[in-house]
């Protein structure tokens, strides 16, 4: 799991580039003000954008794992290589999961 700085509903296009470009994450949750994931944004839905709101760019379906979720779970719940939200049983962002994360298992 990776632990990405997560955005916030109120961040920029802007800042969502600073803080994509000093992350190995390809994307990045976007948080409200609790700190529960309310969806993701990718590098390209930034890319050429015109919008400076992310929550008008960010995907609001996304797929969830719990802290002790096995990377096999994990894999059960995936159809099509995505990102996966790790909270805690409040919903609150704990981490972020990525192809390549999976791709790791031992």
């Amino acid at each position: 799991m990776r632990t990405a700085e997560p955005l916030r509903s109120g961040d920029t296009v802007e800042r969502a580039r600073e803080i994509l470009g000093n992350s190995a994450a390809s994307a990045l949750p976007v948080l409200d003000a609790d700190g529960r994931v309310l969806g993701f944004l990718k590098a390209a839905d930034i890319d050429g954008s015109g919008s400076s709101n992310i929550t008008e760019l960010m995907h609001g379906d996304f797929i969830t794992a719990g802290p002790l979720d096995s990377i096999t779970d994990i894999e059960k719940k995936l159809s099509v290589p995505v990102h996966v939200v790790v909270v805690d049983d409040l919903g609150l962002y704990l981490g972020l999961i990525e192809e390549p994360d999976l791709k790791r298992k031992t």
